[in-house]
């Protein structure tokens, strides 16, 4: 079974870009507030941050000469690259900056750049999830949650009884997470700003970033590697942050669960 990766919504906070050069002349990646993206899928725009920043340069710009990839590392730091010159890269809004990683500052001198930080809004936890049903990346509906409504009836003593039903929804009660490694699970413990669960629980779940909206929506993927396959939920049950051991007394591995997580109507 494949890893999994989860990714937040992130609602632009503040319109501006990125603006590249790699001596043909300045190109500039806009944004525009309150527009809806994840990292690596559509919102509601036509790409994910990291193909709306590809396709701004590679398909709408004309100065930049060589081809722009942007794209995850295996522990969730942002790389962008380019197969020609060297070039620069200035960030016109710092919060584009930071939810790439990109702590560093502004860019110069290599055709190459990889974040000092994870991607914000992304949590790889580098172990399967658990669902009620099996993964089928052919079939979503199987993984994505089971239905429940508001059917409900009254009777009489004498025998007569009336039952409702109006629409229903789609709700995975509890997703586990087991074995997870300390530098995935709590922030005192990453290698990388921003790659453990606690990290994602703050600033997608309770909100503190910016961009994000308290319960989410956050977007889960089965495969890591698969885009395409995706549900998005909002998550209602992870008032806290409280993972457990692994086992009694061993302090290697630790388990956490979503909880209470409902996929948004316009999926199923």
């Amino acid at each position: 079974m494949p890893n999994p990766k989860l990714e937040s919504r992130m609602t632009i906070p503040s319109s501006g870009g990125i603006t590249f050069n790699d001596g043909g002349g300045n190109e500039t990646v806009t944004f525009t507030e309150a527009d809806e993206y994840y990292l690596s899928s559509a919102g509601d725009q036509t790409y994910g941050l990291m193909a709306d920043i590809e396709d701004q340069i590679n398909d709408v710009g004309g100065n930049f000469s060589g081809t722009l990839t942007v794209a995850l590392t295996a522990d969730g730091r942002c790389t962008i690259s380019s197969d020609g010159a060297n070039f620069t890269a200035t960030w016109g809004v710092t919060w584009v900056r930071d939810a790439l990683g990109f702590t560093q500052g502004n860019l110069s001198g290599a055709a190459t750049y990889t974040s000092d930080d994870a991607c914000q809004g992304l949590w790889l936890p580098g172990v399967p999830a658990v669902t009620l049903n099996k993964f089928d990346t052919s079939a979503t509906t199987l993984w994505t949650g089971t239905r429940h409504s508001d059917l409900h009836g009254l009777r009489s003593m004498s025998g007569f009884a009336w039952v409702y039903s109006g629409p229903y929804l789609k709700k995975i009660d509890r997703m586990p997470f087991f074995g997870i490694l300390p530098r995935k699970m709590f922030i005192q413990d990453e290698t990388y700003v921003n790659e453990s669960a606690e990290s994602f629980w703050h600033q997608c779940i309770y909100g503190a970033e910016g961009f994000a909206t308290p319960g989410g929506p956050i977007r889960f993927y089965p495969d890591l590697d698969d885009a395409t396959v995706f549900a998005s939920y909002k998550v209602l049950g992870n008032h806290d942050f409280a993972p457990e051991q692994f086992e009694q007394d061993f302090w290697g591995a630790y388990n956490w669960a979503l909880l209470e997580m409902i996929q948004l109507p316009g999926e199923y």
